[in-house]
């Protein structure tokens, strides 16, 4: 939630938006946001289970983050509620963002439980 909010201030620190792109850059923000939460699931689930089968689910909350975006942002987009510009915009800085910091995360995870688990 830190990475979509610093991405949408410093849209609006470093451009004159009007309100209806404030609202495009918060949605976008948002939505990937969500999508972070939702690829979260599988990560956990698979360490809760059997850390070994952690390197898979890293795949599978990769995928499971692009299609969260997809179902919500593509009827966004369509229907043109916000400028597409910056809703857009905004959702893929962020997209990208979140995704590095967690995959970075979930690595960091898999290498400290693969090294307490070795004798």
């Amino acid at each position: 939630m830190g990475i979509g909010l610093l991405v949408a201030g410093s849209e609006w620190a470093l451009f004159p938006l009007g309100p209806n792109a404030k609202t495009a850059v918060l949605a976008g923000c948002g939505i990937s946001w969500v999508s972070s939460v939702c690829g979260a699931i599988p990560l956990a689930r698979a360490f809760s289970k059997d850390p070994r089968q952690a390197g898979l689910s890293v795949m599978a909350s990769t995928a499971v983050r692009f299609l969260v975006v997809l179902i919500a942002a593509a009827p966004l987009a369509l229907m043109k509620w916000f400028p597409n510009e910056w809703f857009l915009g905004s959702l893929g800085v962020s997209y990208v963002l979140m995704l590095v910091m967690d995959t970075y995360l979930a690595v960091r995870w898999i290498r400290k439980t693969s090294e307490a688990a070795r004798p």
